[in-house]
């Protein structure tokens, strides 16, 4: 489903300045950004591509700042949404956060995913030990 375009550039432009605050590691910053943008999105948000997106960025978010339960919690609910179950970067950040919290089956399975959808690559600005996690299945 599409949201009205005044609700969607609110989002877009709350979800650019989120980046933003990631790229200063402002992750406190980055993360109200994206919960201010995922009010925006109306109920039940998992119908709707624009949660995929936030939720993405708000388990990114948590991953880069070693919350990697959190990560865990905001990257399952970007699978749920529309898009996520295909999107290589939610599945690599997934199995990154599972890896991190001790849950190494579940994340071969999300790491593997982003190795077949992407190739080797996905994985070269990632820790080795993320595609040393699935070497033996590939």
């Amino acid at each position: 489903m599409e949201l009205p375009a005044e609700a969607h550039a609110e989002i877009v432009s709350l979800c650019n300045a989120g980046d933003e605050c990631l790229e200063r590691d402002d992750f406190a910053g980055g993360l109200a950004f994206f919960d201010r943008a995922l009010r925006l999105v109306p109920e039940p948000k998992d119908h709707w591509e624009a949660s995929t997106w936030i939720f993405a960025a708000r388990g990114d978010a948590h991953f880069l700042q070693g919350n990697h339960g959190e990560a865990a919690i905001s990257l399952r609910a970007a699978m749920k949404c529309p898009g996520g179950p295909g999107n290589p970067f939610v599945s690599l950040r997934l199995g990154q956060s599972l890896l991190e919290t001790g849950e190494a089956a579940e994340a071969q399975e999300y790491l593997l995913r982003a190795f077949m959808a992407e190739g080797e690559s996905i994985f070269a600005d990632a820790d080795p030990k993320y595609i040393g996690a699935i070497r033996h299945l590939i």
